[in-house]
């Protein structure tokens, strides 16, 4: 070979060949695919996260105004009444009808108004399972110590508040207290 002479490797017109620009891009195409696939799942749980703390929210706000009613009103938002050892409220069903005085019939069914919008604007499929049980004396294996609320000592408040997430996963949080 002339030492004066380019080699064909030497000439302007070099470049990449075919094979290595497929190559090159279908490389690069599993990186973005893979990049792509982490950003979806950490989109998906962002909002995962976001339901959660919705829920926990509402459950607690509903317990601290629970906490702050008289007997009466616990297991009366139920519509259980004086014989009743267990009642629920649940906010996806038509609300108990209420009995007692005007005043209490008309904040029972306002508070009922207000968590199930509540629970139904902020979760998907939100629902509010609110469980009153009248204890007389602390649960053991062989008596769960409930009684009627009249006679009850404290009681067991639970909130449950469950949704269906977006990619269609069940999701609950439950708050338990104990009313003295």
């Amino acid at each position: 070979m002339d030492p004066e002479t380019p080699s064909r490797r030497d000439t302007a017109q070099d470049g990449y060949s075919l094979i290595e620009v497929m190559i090159a891009a279908a490389l690069l195409a599993t990186v973005l695919l893979s990049v792509a696939g982490v950003f979806m799942t950490g989109t998906q749980n962002v909002q995962s996260g976001r339901e959660l703390t919705e829920a926990v929210t509402i459950a607690n706000s509903i317990v601290e105004q629970v906490l702050g009613w008289p007997y009466d009103k616990v297991w009366g938002m139920t519509g259980g009444t004086a014989e009743s050892e267990t009642a629920t409220f649940r906010s996806d069903v038509t609300p108990p009808v209420y009995s007692g005085d005007a005043t209490d019939v008309a904040d029972w069914t306002a508070t009922a108004a207000t968590w199930t919008e509540t629970v139904e604007d902020a979760l998907n499929q939100g629902t509010i399972l609110y469980k009153v049980d009248g204890i007389e004396r602390l649960p053991d294996e062989a008596d769960d110590g409930l009684t009627n609320f009249r006679d009850a000592v404290f009681l067991r408040v639970t909130v449950t508040v469950r949704w269906t997430e977006a990619r269609g996963r069940q999701r609950e949080v439950v708050f338990e207290e104990i009313k003295l």
